[in-house]
């Protein structure tokens, strides 16, 4: 719920329903994430497909974590995914790939 005020300032509650695909916590890894929620998207892209992966979550959740990794403690998603599509591509395929973060 959501309480909200009109332009003539008479208050009300707006409703949102939100719908997941996955929800991870804290005993997942990157490892374990990857291959449940960005893995499937690199199957996408080889099928003719688009795919974009986004991480929401509160500040200092473990977005940048899981999306980056650290260096000696896990790859992260974006590593995993570079290492499969690169290893997919056939010597006659390019690819295009944009970042934000």
């Amino acid at each position: 719920l959501e309480p909200k005020g009109k332009v003539d300032l008479t208050r009300y509650t707006e409703k949102h329903a939100f719908v997941f695909d996955e929800v991870f916590d804290e005993n997942d890894t990157n490892e374990d994430i990857y291959e449940r929620a960005a893995k499937p998207l690199v199957d996408t892209v080889f099928d003719k497909g688009s795919a974009t992966c986004f991480a929401y979550g509160q500040t200092g959740s473990g977005k940048t974590f899981t999306m980056m990794g650290k260096e000696e403690q896990s790859v992260g998603i974006y590593i995993q995914a570079a290492r499969d599509i690169y290893e997919r591509l056939e010597p006659h395929q390019k690819i295009v790939v944009s970042f934000f973060e």
